[in-house]
């Protein structure tokens, strides 16, 4: 009876030396948590400036790279992709007037969101809107430029003939600009050399517009019977510099146009756009707010640590046995 006894005392306390052992680990025995570190920001509110004017910016700034990266990446080839497949035409800004065959593009706001890629389509709405800016019968200064087109002419045998030629066109405003003086050379589509004489009036559509090339029309002159007589007229395009129709509005009939060519496809374009311009407010809102943690990523308190130890110990003190317990059980068991 006495050795079960020492046996089950003995047991009791070996399980019980085992708990407290096991309570008591010190945590700095236990190896260190793999979450990152936070990263300290620069200025959230540059950043979120440098993020909305060009995707990634922000997160560069705050030496965030493989953010930056990505969301430049994203962001801009999401925005490209789709304005090549609307022909670079995908992205304008437009106020409602159905006087003059015009509709508000509500799209717009969305595209807006990606920063100065869509920015410069509202100064483009500017300078379409403003005065001058307009289809005339009037020229102001020479033009010189390549030219393609239709050609309609009045034959010897007094028929008319159409051909599509292509070459260079000069015109030169004559007095309050109504007349003009010119010449086109060039070549027919069956590679027949060609030099006209032009007059006026010329036709010029207006100098920003959202197709890449300028409608011009002049008249074609020739010397018959002692004086110049009007015998046929020049139809065509010029090429407008990029910046003025890169972003700049398009008429109805142009989208119409434009949406009648490619199909679906243009629609497709514009939801590429918008996506770019929503994903960039995201963008943003990260560069201002810094990264999103999870539970258990918080900074840990050192104090807060220190503390707990220390009364972790104190436990640990209070539950072991003294050494007056140790005297009286075993005297008592002696008994």
């Amino acid at each position: 009876m006495r050795e079960s006894a020492w046996g089950g005392l003995g047991l009791s306390k070996l399980i019980q030396w085992l708990a407290i052992k096991t309570d008591l680990t010190p945590t700095s025995d236990l190896p260190a948590p793999m979450a990152e570190s936070h990263p300290e920001l620069r200025n959230q509110y540059f950043a979120a400036a440098l993020g909305y004017l060009i995707p990634g910016a922000g997160h560069f700034y705050q030496g965030r790279t493989f953010k930056g990266v990505l969301y430049m990446v994203c962001i801009l080839g999401t925005f490209l992709y789709g304005m090549s497949m609307a022909e670079w035409k995908a992205v304008y800004y437009q106020t409602e007037d159905p006087m003059k065959g015009r509709r508000r593009t509500y799209g717009y706001f969305a595209q807006l969101g990606v920063g100065l890629p869509a920015l410069y389509a509202f100064w483009q709405w500017r300078r379409y809107n403003a005065p001058g800016n307009d289809r005339s019968n009037r020229m102001d200064e020479p033009l010189d430029s390549s030219f393609k087109g239709e050609l309609t002419i009045e034959t010897a045998d007094g028929q008319r003939a159409n051909h599509t030629v292509a070459g260079q066109i000069s015109l030169q405003p004559l007095g309050n600009g109504f007349e003009i003086e010119g010449r086109f050379t060039g070549q027919n589509e069956q590679g027949d050399d060609l030099d006209l004489m032009l007059q006026g009036p010329v036709t010029l559509d207006r100098a920003i517009g959202g197709d890449p090339r300028r409608e011009v029309s002049s008249y074609v002159a020739q010397e018959r019977n002692g004086g110049v007589e009007k015998v046929g007229e020049l139809l065509g395009t010029v090429p407008r510099s990029f910046p003025n129709w890169f972003e700049a509005p398009l008429e109805n009939a142009e989208v119409e146009s434009l949406s009648g060519r490619l199909g679906k496809k243009y629609e497709l374009a514009l939801v590429f756009t918008w996506i770019a311009g929503l994903l960039n407010v995201l963008a943003i809102w990260d560069a201002l707010e810094g990264p999103a943690y999870g539970i258990g990523d918080e900074e840990h308190d050192s104090s807060d640590d220190s503390s707990g130890e220390e009364s972790e110990s104190n436990d640990d003190k209070q539950a072991q046995p003294t050494e007056g317990n140790r005297v009286s059980v075993t005297s008592g068991s002696n008994n």
